[in-house]
């Protein structure tokens, strides 16, 4: 078994879209996907699978993502800290 972390790409969008399905539902049965989309799980994936894949980084963007990876297949992810990736400054947004 071998265990490493990277950093998640834009082909990781549909593994990205149900980690976020999962941490909005945390415990419950209906999440911020759910809410958002009104529609079946499978469109609640299908949203956020777009959205981590879009062109411009965003709070849902696959740039926000790390990747756990076992023997090459993805096991787990999280997002981590923005404020000091320059690339996500929002004083370089605003300015």
């Amino acid at each position: 078994m071998t265990i490493t972390i990277r950093n998640a790409r834009s082909d990781d969008a549909p593994f990205l879209a149900w980690i976020m399905l999962a941490a909005t539902r945390s415990h419950l049965v209906y999440g911020l996907w759910d809410h958002f989309v009104k529609k079946t799980k499978k469109d609640c994936l299908a949203f956020p699978e777009a959205i981590a894949a879009t062109g411009r980084p965003h709070l849902f963007h696959h740039e926000t993502f790390r990747v756990a990876m076992e023997d090459g297949r993805p096991v787990a992810g999280y997002c981590w800290n923005l404020i000091e990736d320059d690339k996500f400054s929002m004083k370089q947004k605003i300015v």
